[in-house]
């Protein structure tokens, strides 16, 4: 009885410890297509780091690693789906700089992450400059998150003041990646985090292991 007791919690402590691991230190990833080719490539499985922009915390339960297993039941998903506990971010150690590769939440589909390099920076606290007649294909080359942002503001001047840093995301493989180029601007709320290593490699290229990405 003793010894069922230490090995449940020896086996809970191991849960508990992936858990804080994948939400406030990082994770793994896999990368399935090749617009970032040849600096990642297809297959390749890279390393998620969250502590340097501050890891994002979950907003919902089936955000939270293992513990979303408990979405799977039909009742308790569609229950879990109203959850939100809103925006909140750990304590940050370093911006997104220009040629950093990050990962983020797209903003078309926010359950699918993607990868790109960051290619323009708009700062927080920039002032950006509308007009009425310009104001629409202006606020399109940012994104629908600051174009909500701007309407709530009910800009009725020629000026916005931005309350986040937004960044333009290029994929390394042009001519195959759908990017900034296509879908705007990225919020700072939507990057989880920096890809700085190849893992190891399961395509084409296997000789890919513990490789730093630059």
């Amino acid at each position: 009885m003793k010894s069922f007791k230490k090995i449940s919690g020896v086996f809970f402590f191991i849960i508990l410890l992936s858990i804080f691991i994948r939400v406030f230190v990082g994770e793994p990833c896999n990368v399935s297509n090749n617009s970032m080719e040849s600096t990642i490539m297809d297959g390749d499985w890279l390393w998620i780091n969250k502590i340097s922009y501050g890891a994002v915390l979950p907003n919902r339960w089936s955000n939270i690693p293992l513990v979303n297993i408990l979405t799977w039941v039909p009742g308790f998903q569609q229950k879990d789906m109203s959850n939100n506990w809103g925006y909140h971010r750990m304590k940050r150690f370093a911006h997104p700089q220009i040629n950093d590769i990050v990962v983020f939440k797209s903003t078309e589909d926010a359950e699918v992450l993607l990868i790109k390099r960051v290619s323009k920076i708009l700062h927080a606290g920039s002032m950006i400059y509308i007009d009425s007649i310009n104001f629409d294909s202006y606020v399109e080359i940012i994104n629908q998150e600051v174009r909500d942002e701007a309407h709530n503001n009910r800009i009725i001047n020629n000026s916005y003041q931005l309350k986040n840093s937004y960044y333009f995301l290029l994929g390394d493989n042009a001519a195959t990646s759908r990017d900034s180029r296509s879908f705007g601007y990225v919020s700072e709320r939507n990057i989880i985090g920096k890809a700085n290593r190849v893992l190891f490699s399961t395509g084409k290229e296997k000789n890919r292991f513990l490789k730093k990405l630059e």
